[in-house]
């Protein structure tokens, strides 16, 4: 029974490990938050890579493999290494010709580069794949996000502290008000 218990933690830990020595991915767009540009406009984004939970560096290779007419890596190397704890940042070119399209799909494959360190076993490379469209001018029903102004960030900064002071007074008042009342009941007696 022992013997199956501790095959079992084996295979677990053969496993997860895999899992957590890898890296991530993250972007600001994404299925759910598409970029909306302009035609004949170029935009520049960041997409980050972090190496936060392997204690070696690790090898990732960045490519494009959707919408490459409108996407391009800038900068682009062979093979990024990330050191442990570290993060790279991708700078991915968005340009749209004058006569651009509505919609238009944009993917980069993430794939993890082996070390080589494990031949003659197998090894676990996670693949990310991040995509997102593309909308070009304004489709019917779906309007781009607005930007806030530096106005509209400390417009509700304000009203958030003040909603706070004024919670905070109020909780003021009711302590004060409960030790007043426990004070003049308490010297009656």
């Amino acid at each position: 029974m022992n013997e199956r218990i501790l095959v079992l933690f084996a295979l677990l830990i053969m496993f997860i490990y895999p899992a957590s020595a890898g890296f991530g991915v993250s972007s600001e767009y994404h299925k759910a938050n598409p970029l909306y540009i302009a035609a004949g406009e170029t935009e520049i984004t960041i997409i980050k890579i972090y190496n936060t939970l392997s204690d070696s560096p690790s090898k990732v290779e960045v490519s494009v493999i959707e919408g490459e007419e409108i996407a391009r890596i800038l900068n682009p190397q062979v093979i990024y290494e990330i050191s442990a704890g570290e993060y790279r940042d991708i700078e991915l070119q968005i340009s749209i010709p004058k006569e651009g399209t509505d919609v238009k799909n944009v993917g980069l494959l993430f794939r993890a580069v082996p070390d080589g360190s494990g031949e003659g076993n197998v090894q676990f490379s996670p693949n990310f794949i991040n995509s997102f469209e593309v909308i070009t001018g304004s489709l019917p029903g779906i309007e781009p996000k607005p930007e806030k102004s530096g106005e509209g960030i400390f417009l509700s900064i304000f009203y958030s502290l003040l909603v706070l002071m004024i919670l905070v007074m109020a909780l003021i008042i009711i302590v004060y008000v409960r030790n007043r009342k426990q004070y003049e009941g308490g010297s009656n007696v």
